[in-house]
């Protein structure tokens, strides 16, 4: 069965899917996706802060059964497929609107693309100005996503681009691109988590011929068998059945079923006018199973999508929607499993940033809530700012130059950007050191570089993470950041 690769428009909802096509007379998919501005950084004293979103869990023991993955971000978890395009070696994920707008909106959002990335005839690229992009859509952890292959090895974390409007001969959607330079095996499967700082190393999943019979239907319930597969999660010691079929009553059905001891488990019975076709076990676990990347999609159409399922407690919940916030997911865990939700620092990131802000007496920025960050828009630059934090109090300012081609390479003309940025929002210990140009500057690397800012206290708790440069073929990014920890 051949099948697309694209998502349908927004948190996908099956009984309006016919609607939508009746009204639009083509298919426009989207997924929700989504990073904070936060980037991995190098610090300059011993610290347990973590902000690279794909580490891994270091260990080699049997799995704790107490294990449960800690969501540490505001919009909690994204999972979703990653695509590419060969020709211009991008990897791509599909975005979705930001609440206030939709699909009417569509006109205004094609007015403002500027410029052809890509004309292959079949399939065009056309670029949206990152400031347009922030207004209609939703970038919520988009930033800087990692990328997995579906053995479940991390391939890079890789910094957002551009955003794209894709159209071929069938679909049209807005994307967010990632660009690499090294050699990637594109032939292969890809997809990107974030949320999470807590994932299994060496974790496999294999699947396997099983000559047992399901006990939660009989052949006289199916009218009509679309596929099984069987997976085991060693990690879990765990086997997992994906059960697909038209029931006698015409309804469509899909199952997963878990063996213990060779006893069946129902996790899941999902009776939709989508199915699952595919099921893909990924390496973070919840309530003791792993989270699954599901694909689904309409019988006999190439309508699919992708999307998480986690399990509740009870059963797996199919979220339609790459973004998750865990708490709508009722959870039921054990008191054993339960953690209680204690913010050490504050994160009401709105008033204390609105409070440094005012302090500042900078008055003209916008408020993003699906970030938490002010924004600030000059021509076509924008700067972003937030203070606050639960476990560390962060002060984070990032600022992109969209209209300034000097490479990072000229850095002393990037460190003057930088010393306005210190200057302007009093980030004291960096505009000293900035001013005594005296910083150890680091080499660049994959379109980065770092420079270090020492540390002028070992006993105050506060670390500095350096300034951070990135340069994309759409903007060159200049962060400063520091935390208390």
């Amino acid at each position: 069965m051949h099948v697309s690769q694209y998502r349908i428009l927004g948190i996908f909802e099956p009984m309006k899917i016919q609607t939508l096509l009746a009204a639009i007379g083509i298919i426009l998919f989207y997924s929700c996706s989504s990073t904070s501005e936060e980037q991995n950084s190098t610090v300059t004293k011993k610290s347990n802060l973590k902000e690279d979103t794909t580490e891994a869990i270091q260990t080699s023991e049997p799995i704790d059964q107490n294990l449960t993955t800690e969501f540490e971000s505001d919009f909690n978890l994204l999972i979703d497929k990653v695509h590419s395009f060969s020709e211009t070696n991008d990897f791509y994920i599909s975005i979705n609107f930001n609440q206030e707008y939709d699909y009417d909106s569509i006109n205004v959002i094609l007015s403002k693309l500027d410029s052809s990335i890509y004309d292959g005839g079949e399939m065009n690229r056309t670029r949206l100005p990152h400031i347009d992009a922030l207004k209609y859509f939703d970038l919520t952890g988009l930033d800087s996503v990692g990328i997995y292959n579906y053995e479940n090895q991390l391939i890079g974390n890789f910094q957002l681009t551009r955003v794209e409007y894709l159209q071929d001969m069938i679909e049209s959607s807005f994307v967010a691109v990632y660009h690499f330079d090294e050699s990637i095996d594109l032939s292969a499967n890809y997809y990107t988590i974030n949320g999470t700082s807590k994932v299994v190393p060496n974790f496999t999943t294999n699947k396997i011929t099983l000559n047992r019979e399901l006990k939660f239907t009989t052949n006289s319930e199916v009218k009509y068998h679309y596929l099984t597969e069987h997976v085991t999660i060693p990690y879990l010691s765990d086997t997992i059945t994906l059960f697909t079929y038209l029931s006698e009553n015409s309804k469509q059905t899909s199952l997963i079923i878990e063996w213990i001891n060779g006893e069946q488990e129902n996790l899941l019975k999902l009776q939709e006018e989508y199915v699952i076709w595919e099921l893909k076990p990924l390496p973070i676990i919840y309530n003791k199973k792993s989270v699954l990347l599901l694909t689904v999609g309409y019988p006999e159409t190439d309508i699919i999508w992708y999307t998480p399922a986690i399990f509740n407690g009870e059963q797996y919940s199919v979220t339609n929607n790459s973004k998750v916030k865990v708490e709508d997911l009722a959870i039921n865990q054990t008191e054993n499993d339960q953690t209680e939700s204690d913010c050490i620092f504050n994160d009401d990131y709105y008033n204390l940033t609105k409070q440094w802000l005012s302090e500042l007496e900078i008055t003209n920025y916008v408020w993003d809530d699906s970030t938490n960050r002010a924004i600030i828009i000059n021509q076509n630059d924008s700067t972003f700012i937030y203070q606050g934090g639960c476990d560390h109090y962060v002060f984070a300012i990032t600022s992109k130059y969209y209209q300034d081609s000097t490479s990072i390479e000229d850095h002393k003309y990037w460190l003057n950007k930088a010393l306005e940025l210190a200057s302007k929002f009093q980030f004291d210990r960096y505009y000293q050191m900035l001013d005594q140009d005296s910083l150890k500057i680091g080499a660049v690397e994959n379109n980065e570089r770092w420079i270090e800012i020492p540390d002028d206290d070992q006993d105050d708790n506060l670390f500095y993470t350096g300034i951070q440069l990135v340069e994309s073929s759409d903007f060159v990014q200049v962060r400063l950041s520091k935390y208390i920890n």
